[in-house]
């Protein structure tokens, strides 16, 4: 059985001999809090029976941007038009945009509950995945046949923004 934990910190390593006199390398963490995380997880794995739990290990990423030009307003002002459009609830639009944007790349995980892909919340995604996003949302609006009102504000983004597409 694993449990997976989400840790992103700094740290060095270090070597330490064990018992028997072998050298094992390790990680020394600087954050207390995400350390006491790492600490909880272990102490939950240990309480199973099993010492053994998933760490990802990823370099530190840039958040989706925020505000006017942003990916999140092109993101949200665009799933709000195909709502319009549609009719359907902009939740709805929204997960569907995401779980369609799987294929691209767009991160998810799977419920331990259901079973179902369950594609990560935009505050939790990083610009290139909110390029899957995006993308995938284009895609819909080419589908349903109609101009988005954003067609402008999305030259006028790329051209303001620092992302190169």
């Amino acid at each position: 059985m694993s449990k997976q934990a989400d840790l992103c910190v700094p740290f060095e390593t270090g070597f330490i001999q064990d018992g028997k006199g072998i050298k094992r390398q390790f990680l020394i963490i600087s954050d207390y809090e995400k350390y006491s995380e790492l600490v909880q997880v272990i102490k939950e794995c240990e309480e199973k029976g099993t010492l053994y739990f998933n760490l990802d290990v990823s370099l530190p990423h840039k958040p989706r941007t925020t505000g006017e030009y942003s990916q999140n307003h092109l993101i949200n002002g665009v799933i709000q038009e195909i709502a319009a459009a549609t009719g359907d609830d902009f939740g709805y639009v929204k997960m569907y945009c995401k779980h369609k944007a799987i294929s691209r790349g767009y991160p998810y995980k799977t419920s331990k509950l259901t079973g179902k892909v369950m594609p990560y919340s935009e505050a939790d995604i990083d610009t290139v995945q909110a390029g899957y996003l995006i993308d995938t949302i284009l895609e819909v609006v080419a589908f349903l046949g109609f101009v988005s009102k954003y067609d402008r504000k999305l030259r006028e983004f790329i051209n303001k923004s620092k992302l190169k597409v």
